[in-house]
C-alpha cells in the first residue's frame, strides 16, 4: 500500500511538473502547443522505433493527472495513417488502463470527499455493481474522456479486475475514431475538417445515448425491486400480525 501511494503521489508530482514546464515554454495558448506538437510529430515521421515512444506517451496519458491523452492519439493517426496508427493507440491505451487500475485500486477515496459527495459515490458505486458489464461497457464508449472513465472505474471497489480488464479491452477500440481524425488531418493546429466533426458529434451522440439508455434502465429495474421487497415486507408482516 505504501510502494502504491508513493507511485501516486510521484505519479501527481509529474504531472505538476509537466504543467509548469507548458507553461514557461509559452504554451499558454492551444496555438502554440500544436505548432510545438506539431514540430515533434515532423521529426517523430524519421525516427526509429518512434511508434513505441508514441504508445508510451498514450499509455503515459492514459493516467491522471497526465494530459495530453487525444492529442497522442491524434498524433499515432497524423503520423503514420490509420492503420498503421491504430497499434501504438489501442495497445497503450490498454496497458494504461491497466496500470491505472494497478494503481488506484483498493485507495479509500472516500476519506477525502465530504459527506455530500460520499453518498453519491456510494450511489453511483451500487449502480455500477447493479448493472455489470453492461454499465461499466457503456461508461467507457460514452463521450466521458478515457483517463476519466479510467480512474473513475479505478476507484470502483466493486469492480473486480477480471470485468475492468474485459471492458478495456473491448472498449479500447473507442480510440479508433481519433486515430481516423489524425490520418485526415494535413496540420495538427488545423481545425478539425467537417467530415471528421460530423462523425465525432453523432459517435459522442451515440454514446451518450447509450449510457442514459443503461443508467435509465438501470435505476427503473432497481427501484422496481425495491418496490416488490418492500410489497413482500410488507405482506410478512401483515402474515405475522
Amino acid at each position: 500500500m505504501h510502494l502504491k501511494r508513493n507511485i501516486l503521489l510521484a505519479i501527481i508530482a509529474c504531472g505538476w511538473l509537466y504543467l509548469m514546464f507548458c507553461r514557461t515554454n509559452g504554451f499558454d495558448s492551444k496555438t502554440a502547443l500544436l505548432q510545438y506538437v506539431q514540430s515533434i510529430a515532423i521529426r517523430l515521421r524519421s525516427t526509429p522505433y518512434s511508434p513505441i515512444l508514441l504508445c508510451g506517451a498514450v499509455l503515459l496519458t492514459s493516467i491522471p493527472p497526465f494530459l495530453g491523452f487525444t492529442l497522442s492519439v491524434t498524433m499515432c493517426g497524423y503520423i503514420y495513417g490509420f492503420s498503421k496508427g491504430l497499434l501504438p493507440a489501442i495497445s497503450g491505451a490498454f496497458v494504461g488502463a491497466l496500470m491505472c487500475f494497478k494503481l488506484c485500486h483498493g485507495v479509500d477515496w472516500s476519506r477525502w470527499m465530504s459527506a455530500k459527495n460520499k453518498e453519491r459515490y456510494q450511489s453511483m458505486q451500487q449502480a455500477i455493481q447493479y448493472g455489470g458489464v453492461h454499465m461499466i461497457v457503456c461508461i467507457r464508449i460514452s463521450p466521458i474522456p478515457w483517463q476519466l472513465s479510467n480512474l473513475f472505474l479505478s476507484t470502483m471497489p466493486g469492480i473486480s479486475f477480471y470485468q475492468y480488464t474485459i471492458t478495456a479491452a473491448v472498449s479500447c477500440f473507442k480510440v479508433c475514431l481519433e486515430v481516423w481524425i489524425g490520418s485526415q488531418l494535413a496540420d495538427l493546429s488545423q481545425p478539425m475538417p467537417p467530415s471528421a466533426r460530423r462523425v465525432t458529434l453523432l459517435t459522442m451522440l451515440l454514446g451518450a445515448t447509450l449510457l442514459l439508455g443503461t443508467t435509465t434502465g438501470v435505476y427503473r429495474s432497481k427501484m422496481k425491486k425495491a418496490k416488490e421487497f418492500a410489497q413482500r415486507s410488507s405482506s410478512s408482516s401483515q402474515f405475522i400480525s
